[in-house]
């Protein structure tokens, strides 16, 4: 479940653990410190012996710029994602306010219904579903069949609902002008909908993922080594420390690259259906009178 935080709250938030990722990476630091204590029970007995903090250090900086490469890339993602639903927000609420004026109130709920039909149907698409939500109950019959069965669901609901805007026309209850007004909104939520679609479908390059795994564990199992001279028993400690940072770091990176999923640390986007749909339905807009143009 999406996780909703108050950024004062410094000490909640630095305690939790379902959101912080801990779980995932304290057993891959633990069984590295396990590591860093057989490393240092040989040194001690001379079995093994160190390799220099210098070369090592190298080796942390071409990994530390692969990490924050992963890091900015996966959170460009994330901010896109929002940015797309920051989109499909306002572009929902500019198209309610349009019903509101100028479709007659006996079809005005069943083009509502179609924006609510469409973000909800976006929201499932991203999560790899087929929903239409509750509100495909109110469109006729044969509308609700044709959105039930098309291809991409968001684009069948619009349509519709660019088709009452059409009607609207034909009857007099709202300028000719009104439809390029009209269509502009929809074109953004429906590219918006494609915009995330497109950020679930590209995942990171899967050679990429695997060599940045492949140098941080590297670095892990060598990081014992580079430290024991130093820093003595200190090793054990300073080992859980380090890689404790660094596989949180990588599995921030893998957590957000996807915003739309069930995570934690992902896109709160019922949130983002309920503020649509909150205003979609309010009370105030649904008592707007259409707009009937002077004759």
């Amino acid at each position: 479940m999406v996780t909703q935080y108050d950024p004062l709250r410094w000490r909640r938030g630095m305690l939790d653990l379902n959101a912080a990722i801990t779980r995932p990476i304290i057993g891959r630091s633990l069984v590295v410190t396990a590591w860093s204590i057989v490393v240092h029970v040989l040194q001690r007995r001379g079995y093994v012996g160190g390799i220099g903090a210098s070369m090592h250090m190298l080796l942390g900086v071409s990994f530390g710029l692969l990490l924050v490469f992963r890091t900015n890339t996966s959170y460009d993602r994330y901010w896109e994602g929002r940015r797309l639903w920051g989109v499909i927000i306002e572009e929902s609420r500019h198209l309610a306010r349009l019903a509101s004026l100028y479709v007659p109130i006996a079809q005005r709920r069943e083009c509502l219904a179609c924006l609510a039909v469409a973000v909800h149907s976006t929201l499932a698409n991203l999560r790899g579903q087929k929903d239409c939500g509750p509100h495909v109950e109110s469109l006729p019959p044969e509308v609700r069949r044709s959105v039930l069965t098309a291809f991409h669901a968001p684009t069948a609901a619009l349509t519709h609902a660019g088709r009452i805007f059409r009607d609207a026309v034909r009857s007099g209850h709202a300028p000719a002008t009104v439809l390029p007004v009209v269509e502009e909104p929809m074109r953004s939520v429906i590219l918006s909908a494609g915009g995330c679609n497109r950020i679930r479908t590209t995942p990171i390059p899967f050679a990429y993922r695997v060599h940045l795994r492949r140098s941080l564990v590297l670095y892990a199992f060598t990081l014992p080594f580079a430290l024991a001279g130093d820093y003595d028993w200190l090793t054990i400690p300073s080992t859980f420390a380090l890689t404790f940072i660094l596989f949180g770091i990588e599995e921030i990176g893998s957590s957000i690259e996807d915003p739309f999923g069930f995570d934690p640390n992902d896109l709160p986007l019922e949130v983002f259906q309920g503020i649509i749909e909150s205003t979609i339905f309010d009370p105030e807009l649904a008592a707007i009178e259409a707009h009937a143009p002077a004759v």
